[in-house]
């Protein structure tokens, strides 16, 4: 814009020189005198003046651009910085040295070793800024941002070489997350003394040798086939503890139904004894026994004994046969026997 201005303003005084100079030529055609000097001098000056703002005012205007600086050189040396605008200057005397203070952005790729000796191929982007208020240190140490930038790529290949080589190249695709913020820290640490502040560094991708990614995965494979047959061994021991648990669960409720058996089996046995004890105690009783009533805790009573006192054993012994009569007459059906006893020779015949 301010050439422009510039040219134009050289144009219009250069239009009015050689106006003029036309002027004083046709005025000395028409015979004029003295008053003829005088307009050449006004013509030199006019145009002298024109060549003068034609040089100071347009090459004397700088622009720093928004997200620029300045560094303003006097005679060759750094003095001040200008922030963004438009700037007069001295064409003569002083320089602009325009520093860009936006985002800055390395891409570069890295040939680097493991721990274990695995070459690898590492690409590494890295965003910085330049400080405003150093911008003139900047200036008397690197010159120009550019080199500074090759300072600053070479510095982060340097560190990034360092974490690469820390570990192996299996730990190093196991700890993939946390390897951009180690390589980070170290290159801020780095750089502290670059008049930068560094907005991002990322290890974007680690690409190894054909035979060692072979290598991985046939590891992964193996990996794979271990994890699948501890899956299906631990499988297995569930399904053994399951059915385990079933047989012995089944293993109890048979046993719990035997002796539920078994005690039914008693109880039953108990009652039969019992009432074969009482038929007993009133066999004895028909047949002339004396029973003796035993009471329990509440008076009533518990249970009963045949006193045998004096009693001989064919007594006893009726009682037996007693039970065998009463135990018949329970199963008969109340139809006669078609034979009888002859009574003499002990046999028995048809009736």
């Amino acid at each position: 814009m301010a050439t422009i201005l510039g040219i134009l303003f050289f144009a219009a005084m250069a239009g009015s020189a050689v106006f003029l100079t036309v002027k004083i030529f046709s005025a000395r055609k028409r015979g004029a005198g003295k008053s003829n000097k005088r307009q050449y001098f006004i013509a030199g000056g006019a145009f002298l003046i024109g060549l003068l703002l034609f040089v100071f005012i347009p090459f004397g205007l700088k622009t720093v651009e928004t997200g620029e600086i300045a560094v303003v050189q006097v005679f060759g040396k750094s003095v001040r910085t200008e922030s963004a605008g438009i700037h007069m200057t001295n064409v003569i005397s002083t320089k602009y040295l325009i520093y860009d203070l936006k985002n800055q952005q390395i891409d570069t790729e890295i040939d680097a070793y493991s721990k274990d000796a695995q070459s690898m191929t590492a690409s590494l982007t890295l965003q910085f800024k330049i400080k405003a208020e150093n911008v003139i240190d900047i200036n008397r140490q690197y010159g120009s941002l550019e080199v500074l930038s090759n300072r600053i790529r070479a510095i982060s290949e340097e560190r990034t070489k360092v974490v690469l080589s820390s570990d192996s190249a299996m730990d190093l695709i196991a700890k993939r997350s946390s390897l951009s913020m180690n390589v980070e820290n170290l290159i801020r640490e780095a750089t502290e003394k670059y008049f930068i502040d560094v907005t991002l560094v990322a290890v974007t991708d680690i690409t190894f040798s054909t035979a060692f990614e072979q290598t991985v995965e046939q590891k992964m494979i193996a990996e794979q086939q271990i994890a699948k047959a501890e899956y299906e061994k631990q499988q297995a021991v569930i399904k053994a503890q399951q059915d385990l648990e079933v047989a012995k669960l089944k293993a109890e409720q048979d046993i719990a139904k035997a002796k539920g058996e078994a005690d039914a089996a008693i109880e039953t046995a108990k009652g039969a004894a019992k009432a074969l004890k009482l038929k007993s105690v009133e066999a004895a009783r028909m047949l002339g026994f004396t029973i003796v009533e035993i009471t329990g805790e509440n008076g009533a009573a518990a249970d009963y004994e045949i006193d045998m006192t004096g009693k001989s054993a064919e007594e006893v012994a009726l009682i037996g046969e007693y039970l065998k009569y009463i135990a018949y007459l329970e199963t008969w059906d109340g139809k006669l026997p078609e034979v009888v006893s002859d009574g003499d020779l002990g046999i028995i015949l048809p009736r």
